[in-house]
Parts: C-alpha cells; sequence; structure tokens
C-alpha cells in the first residue's frame, strides 16, 4: 500500500512539473536502454526512481561501471564521460570534482572506499546543488556495489 501510495504522489509531482529533471536522480541519469532497479516510467529525459536509495544505487553501480568496464581512471576521463561536453560544462564540472576528492583531474586514481565517498559526494552535490543523503548512507551504498 505504502509504495503505491508513493507511487501515485511522485506520478502527481511529475504531472504537475514535467520539466524536472528526475525524481530521485542524484546523478542526473538520463534515460537509456539500462533497465535500472527501482526506475519507473516518467516523462523528460532523465530517468525517474521511485525512492531515494534506488537513485543513489544507480548513480553508484554507473560509477563502477565507469571504472570496471570501461577502465577509466581519472576525474577528468570519468566526469567527460558523466557529463559530456556537447551538453556540460565539462572543465568546471571535472575541476571541482577534483577539488572536493582532492586529486588533481588527471591524476591516475586509487578507488579507496574513501575516494569513491569523496566522488559520489561531489557528483551529487554538482548534479543538485546539495546533497540530502545520511553519508553513512553513500558508504553503505558504495560498500554494497563495489563490495568492499
Amino acid at each position: 500500500m505504502m509504495k503505491l501510495l508513493r507511487l501515485c504522489l511522485l506520478v502527481m509531482l511529475l504531472l504537475c512539473n514535467p520539466s524536472y529533471a528526475g525524481v530521485n536522480n542524484p546523478g542526473n541519469l538520463i534515460t537509456s536502454s539500462v533497465k535500472w532497479r527501482g526506475a519507473f516510467p516518467c516523462t523528460g529525459r532523465f530517468v525517474c526512481f521511485l525512492t531515494k536509495t534506488a537513485g543513489l544505487r544507480a548513480l553508484v553501480v554507473n560509477l563502477r561501471t565507469y571504472i570496471k568496464h570501461y577502465k577509466l581512471t581519472t576525474i577528468k576521463q570519468i566526469i567527460t564521460r558523466w557529463a559530456p561536453p556537447h551538453e556540460n560544462d565539462t572543465k568546471n564540472y571535472y575541476l571541482f570534482v577534483s577539488r572536493r576528492v582532492e586529486v588533481s583531474p588527471t591524476a591516475r586514481i586509487r578507488f579507496t572506499s574513501g575516494v569513491l565517498y569523496k566522488l559520489v559526494v561531489a557528483i551529487i552535490k554538482m548534479e543538485k546543488g546539495y546533497v540530502d543523503y545520511n553519508p553513512k548512507e553513500i558508504q553503505n551504498m558504495i560498500d554494497k556495489v563495489f563490495r568492499l
């Protein structure tokens, strides 16, 4: 019953504001062929998630894919793929994230739990302007997805 109520509220939000850049999508992930766990159909180009946790998981899974599958090893490489120059100020984005992670944009990163935490928080901050997740919630998701 609670899930149905939550879904109805989210649908009402979208109907009232169809330009909203995705619901519960802290990484502003764009709709694609990926079948994200916890996603639901919505208007616009951004994925909508039923819960904040599902959106956070998608962000962390996407980051893991960039690191493990695409073998991206620097902030500049990751952010250039995350926020491509044809639709973002990519340089400003990777410089912002670099300062937050405390590593040069072109330095090869050792992806420790702490570095991944700073990276996820920086992406959320850049995409949303604020971080509305508990630090423990973020760290637990990183540990779960990366199996740390």
